[in-house]
């Protein structure tokens, strides 16, 4: 039965406790959706939350500098905050934090959702790959020509993102995975990851996607997926492969997203000035649907499962469906 939501003036609490404090941390921060995202979830259930963004200092993204990132974490413990969305470059730091990581996280090693336990540990998870593939299954289930199953998948980018993406890839039984990257070294050292996890993928050159006589002929049997997950498309300077790519991709994928106010990202766009026709999508619906698995990871972890069984009882996973795609109507409707 559909979960009836309460009007946000009727959110329940217990009086004895203050509402759960949330905050998202990266850097850059400012364009972030997520306290929308999660005050859409806690409105629909009736739950009232405190959810806040974090823009953690520039030098915490070194990773010769570990000690940065742990004091911001710390301070955030200390201040009684009780979970944290990571967003980039943080999510292999955020995982290195961590005494108690899901097997999800431990299996790609970078997370982007951690609990802070009342005995100060820190548990850790990675909901990105769910996201995204929810949100590629939706658009394909749209097209009604073909199943994620189905698809190769060439990603573009070998960072954080992308590895957080490995195993939930995996687990939706693609055929293979092509990771292309500017640094070889790094797209080497990605494929070999997915290769552990039982992923068959293969490293290839980012200059090969600008020559049209190097698509490989494995690339052209099955329906693919074209997904940008690199850094450059926060600045607008990802990779577009050469039409011959192209032309056997069934859909793009931006990882990043846009401003509200803006209904496409820069890489699609250039897509659009290259394949007009070529189904793409950016990275909102991951967004939301991977801020519904840390939801639903959170409560069940901390006293918002008290507040939520006050509402709709002990499944909170019963409303998979109607909540974040309510979330994302809201968030793509004017």
């Amino acid at each position: 039965m559909p979960h009836n939501p309460q009007h946000p003036s009727q959110a329940q609490h217990l009086p004895s406790d203050p509402p759960p404090r949330f905050v998202v941390v990266g850097h850059p921060i400012a364009h972030s959706r997520s306290p929308a995202i999660h005050q859409h979830f806690a409105n629909q259930l009736g739950l009232t939350i405190q959810y806040q963004t974090l823009l953690a200092p520039p030098n915490t993204a070194n990773p010769k500098q570990p000690q940065a990132f742990a004091q911001t974490i710390r301070a955030l413990q200390a201040a009684g905050v009780v979970g944290a969305n990571i967003t980039v470059p943080f999510k292999a730091q955020a995982y290195a934090l961590a005494q108690h990581p899901s097997p999800h996280a431990q299996a790609v090693q970078v997370a982007n959702t951690l609990y802070f336990a009342p005995d100060g540990s820190i548990h850790a998870h990675n909901t990105d790959g769910p996201g995204l593939c929810q949100s590629l299954m939706q658009h394909l289930n749209l097209q009604k020509s073909t199943t994620l199953a189905q698809c190769q998948v060439l990603l573009l980018g070998a960072g954080g993102a992308a590895q957080g993406v490995l195993l939930a890839l995996k687990e939706a039984g693609i055929q293979h995975l092509w990771v292309a990257n500017r640094t070889p070294e790094n797209a080497t050292a990605l494929a070999a990851r997915a290769q552990h996890l039982g992923l068959p993928a293969t490293a290839i050159p980012l200059a090969m996607l600008h020559n049209p006589h190097t698509v490989p002929a494995a690339f052209t049997h099955t329906p693919n997926i074209l997904i940008q997950a690199s850094a450059a498309g926060l600045n607008g300077t990802a990779t577009v492969p050469h039409p011959a790519w192209l032309q056997h991709v069934c859909l793009a994928y931006d990882m990043a997203y846009p401003p509200s106010h803006i209904p496409h990202t820069p890489w699609q766009t250039q897509l659009a000035n290259i394949a007009p026709t070529l189904p793409s999508s950016h990275g909102l619906g991951m967004l939301v649907y991977q801020a519904w698995h840390a939801f639903v990871w959170w409560a069940q972890h901390c006293k918002l499962q008290r507040h939520v069984q006050l509402n709709i009882g002990d499944n909170l996973c019963a409303t998979e469906h109607a909540i974040p795609q309510a979330t994302l109507h809201a968030m793509t409707t004017p």
